[in-house]
């Protein structure tokens, strides 16, 4: 895959925000209640890189991307959410986890997998979150999708047969996002 250096500029200077964000902040507001049901949702920035070696093609996108979720809090330290899109691609389940009641940080990951006619697409994601005030988050998420298409390639007139080829993209994605958690 090629390597768009832009977007990895991007991605850095994410990053040293988020890190900085702690220093900044100082949330004693967040009184770490985080039990029932939460729903709420996002905007943010998204970098993705497709591989498709069956056509011999890499791709480099770019652009705004949206989430929204609803779920449940188990406890204060354990949410579990019914996501609107995996990287804006299709809906999955998945997890947020604060290490303890009072912090800010959080990890979250989701899955999610569908199949329509012979068409599959599975993707994974995992990152980490800053919870600013109560309600608000900021996301840094990595993501997995590889989706398989079968198609008919060719059809022999004479005989009646067709021939089937599949075709497998891979996308990493990367994506900073804003979100409004009610909870």
């Amino acid at each position: 895959m090629r390597t768009n250096y832009r977007y990895l500029f991007l991605l850095n200077v994410i990053i040293v925000l988020f890190c900085c964000s702690s220093i900044i902040v100082h949330a004693q507001f967040i009184d770490g209640n985080r039990e029932g049901l939460i729903f709420g949702g996002g905007i943010g920035y998204s970098g993705a890189a497709v591989d498709n070696k069956d056509i011999d093609s890499d791709l480099t996108l770019s652009g705004f991307t949206t989430n929204g979720r609803i779920g449940y809090g188990v406890s204060n330290d354990l949410v579990i959410f019914l996501s609107s899109s995996i990287q804006n691609i299709f809906p999955g389940i998945g997890v947020m986890y604060f290490p303890d009641r009072t912090s800010q940080y959080f990890f979250q990951g989701t899955v999610g997998y569908t199949s329509a006619n012979q068409d599959n697409l599975f993707a994974i994601t995992g990152g980490i979150g800053y919870e600013f005030r109560k309600y608000l988050t900021l996301e840094l998420i990595l993501g997995y999708n590889r989706f398989t298409d079968t198609y008919t390639s060719s059809l022999n007139i004479f005989t009646g047969e067709t021939t089937t080829s599949t075709s497998h993209t891979n996308i990493i994605t990367v994506s900073a996002t804003f979100n409004v958690l009610m909870y």
